[in-house]
């Protein structure tokens, strides 16, 4: 999809103290400044020349307000309200049931306080509700607030037009358009007023346009208020496939901060009030823990092993809060913590042995990374310790991840650096952890086939193997199931898709959690497959997909513009070696239909990088036909004018999955 016209407005309104108005006044201010985006007959004909032919609904304008006013003395409080207007055309029935689930996200900084909707129909009649009107429900789960608004009366063809006001919003705010529909028109306004010099420096402005944002004007108007124009019309306004947001995702957005805080800021705020809190525990109740543990006379590897492996199996995460939970000598004592008092354990048990380490908070890969000029805690998520006399990791709130490498799902984020006792610090807060590695991410399999002309079926000795970063993952997953799941787990992942097929004799090797902690073994799982499903009778032989053995592949054929850029969302290889034992009598034939090399080299920083491949080689040994298959895929997000090279070796995969070879009589 794309966005017929995006002007994103950033309007600066700057009241200088001589002319500071009473608070009757600011209130009307705040309501005029809003007012004008309401229109009470709402003129359609400004919509006529837009283009919906093929869409779902349209946002002809998704406007976001913020208004700050700092307090005036020490007995004021400051105002901060938030409005969000948005109008919406209809043009599909699939359209309306999103409608119906309209979701409003708040925040402890930022509640719903007023909710105004309207409908407007193919006659213009116009019909008006409030928050007691709509059909709504409080929910909160994963520790987000949000209110579900269903909103009746609306048909193909018709309008709708909603106004929520919030009371308050952070200092720190991103705004983006991330709609179910595209956005013809996105603006963000912003109003502030400096009313004495001690807030001058604490009220600061600052705009950061991302992804292709452009400045385009800076003007200064009447009353000493500035107007930043930004524009971003070759944008889409929103990810219809993907919900993975990248620092390079082409979505609108700006960051804004109303408070002079840079990155040092930041990380000594969070470390203060996080870390440094936690005065170094020496009580007999943790000297007794080191001691039952056995760190004492340990390299600081087996100490921060035994650490990791008494906090992670033998201590209860709950989301209660309390100096109970948080508390290293009462966590000690009851076994139970919440993610504050995990950390702060780690940190006790580790200073106890005198084992430096580096702290960061890392961004979520699934949030669009921060921008390197604007210091934010947006996005924040996961605590992680670096031990660099070990060159290892430790991953506090991860129940499977164990101390060893960056977890594959970590490497290229933003990371924020809160101490370092190494004191090798070189003026970088914000700092971008290594990529992963592919060779830390392999998925492996070994299949010798063999077909019994009695019943014209294939045996398959099958086996499967992950290892590095792809076990780890296997052995949490197997960790959270119980014994009949772990079966149909373990089937699936020998079976596939593989239809009229039994399994038998399965074993499974290394699939214990323990196994985590540092480790390079392989989770290994092997069984014999018996099967018709592979291979098709003909005259004097049959077909045989030999390739069905590598599992389900996907396809990617797309008609149409791109709209995204290529994103490859994990570093990993996968290695497949087929044999078929010939029968007696028999030749083969077609080969070369399991022979491909299909390589994606992406220009970056001005040098060939090699992205994916697919090449898989065939060739008959003795009487056993020999297929092996080396495929990798590198993270990262490529151009989209490359995405034929990509697709190239997408379905280089699928088309080896399908290929078929003759198996006929001599």
């Amino acid at each position: 999809m794309k966005i017929n016209q995006i002007l994103l407005v950033v309007l600066i309104s700057i009241l200088s103290v001589g002319h500071a108005q009473n608070d009757i006044e600011y209130e009307q201010f705040v309501i005029d400044c809003y007012n004008y985006t309401w229109d009470e007959t709402f003129d359609k004909s400004k919509y006529d020349s837009i283009e919906y032919q093929g869409k779902e609904a349209t946002i002809v304008l998704d406007r976001t307000i913020l208004v700050h006013r700092p307090k005036r003395t020490a007995h004021d409080l400051p105002m901060r309200k938030k409005f969000t207007h948005q109008i919406y055309w209809i043009h599909e029935e699939s359209a309306i049931e999103k409608m119906n689930e309209v979701y409003l996200y708040q925040s402890s900084s930022s509640k719903v306080s007023k909710v105004l909707v309207r409908t407007i129909d193919k006659t213009d009649k116009i019909v008006e509700f409030d928050d007691t009107k709509l059909e709504n429900v409080t929910k909160n789960e994963g520790g987000s607030s949000y209110k579900i608004l269903a909103i009746p009366g609306i048909e193909v063809g018709s309008w709708v037009e909603i106004l929520i006001e919030y009371a308050g919003f952070s200092n720190q705010s991103r705004i983006l358009t991330r709609e179910p529909f595209d956005v013809v028109e996105s603006q963000v306004i912003y109003v502030s007023e400096l009313s004495s010099q001690v807030y001058n420096e604490k009220v600061d402005p600052k705009m950061v346009g991302r992804n292709g944002y452009k400045l385009e004007s800076k003007d200064v108007l009447d009353g000493g208020r500035v107007r930043y124009t930004f524009n971003a019309s070759n944008l889409s306004a929103q990810i219809t496939d993907e919900t993975y947001m990248h620092e390079y995702v082409e979505c609108p957005m700006v960051d804004l901060t109303t408070d002079t805080y840079e990155w040092g800021n930041l990380s000594k705020g969070i470390y203060q009030n996080y870390l440094a809190v936690n005065i170094l525990n020496r009580s007999v109740r943790v000297q007794k823990l080191l001691d039952e543990i056995g760190v004492r006379n340990q390299h600081e590897l087996e100490q921060i092993k035994a650490i990791e492996k008494y906090i992670k199996e033998e201590i209860t995460i709950t989301e209660d809060d309390g100096i109970e939970f948080e508390s290293p000598q009462r966590i000690i004592k009851k076994r139970v913590a919440n993610i504050t008092g995990i950390i702060s354990l780690y940190q006790t048990l580790l200073d106890n042995c005198d084992i430096k380490f580096i702290p960061y908070l890392i961004y979520d890969k699934e949030y669009v990374q921060p921008n390197e000029k604007l210091s934010t805690s947006m996005g924040l998520s996961d605590f992680i310790i670096y031990f660099p006399n070990s060159d290892v990791y430790i991953q506090p709130e991860s129940t499977y991840y164990r101390v060893g490498k960056l977890a594959n799902y970590i490497g290229g984020v933003k990371a924020l650096l809160l101490t370092d006792p190494y004191k090798t610090y070189t003026g970088d807060y914000l700092i971008t952890f290594p990529s992963a590695e592919k060779e830390y991410n392999v998925d492996k399999s070994v299949n010798r086939v063999s077909y019994n002309e009695d019943d014209e079926s294939l045996t398959i000795q099958t086996s499967k193997r992950y290892y590095g970063d792809r076990a780890i993952i296997e052995r949490g997953a197997l960790n959270f199931m119980d014994d009949s799941e772990q079966k149909e787990h373990i089937q699936e992942a020998l079976l596939s898709k593989m239809e009229n097929a039994t399994l038998t004799d399965v074993k499974t090797d290394k699939t214990e959690i323990g196994f985590n902690a540092n480790s390079k073994d392989t989770v290994l799982y092997t069984g014999t497959i018996v099967t018709e499903d592979m291979l098709s009778p003909i005259g004097n032989g049959f077909l045989l997909n030999l390739s069905k053995v590598i599992g389900n592949q996907v396809s990617f054929y797309q008609e149409g513009e791109r709209i995204h850029s290529v994103y490859s969302r994990a570093a990993k290889i996968y290695e497949h070696t087929i044999e078929f034992v010939i029968p007696d009598g028999y030749k083969v034939q077609g080969i070369e239909n399991l022979v491909f090399d299909r390589n994606y080299y992406s220009a970056v920083a001005g040098e060939s990088k090699h992205i994916s491949s697919f090449v898989s080689t065939a060739e008959i040994v003795d009487g056993v036909l020999i297929v092996e298959v080396h495929e990798f895929y590198e993270e990262g997000l490529f151009p989209k004018k490359e995405i034929d090279k990509y697709r190239s070796v997408v379905n280089a995969a699928y088309e080896f999955y399908i290929a078929q070879i003759k198996v006929v009589q001599i």
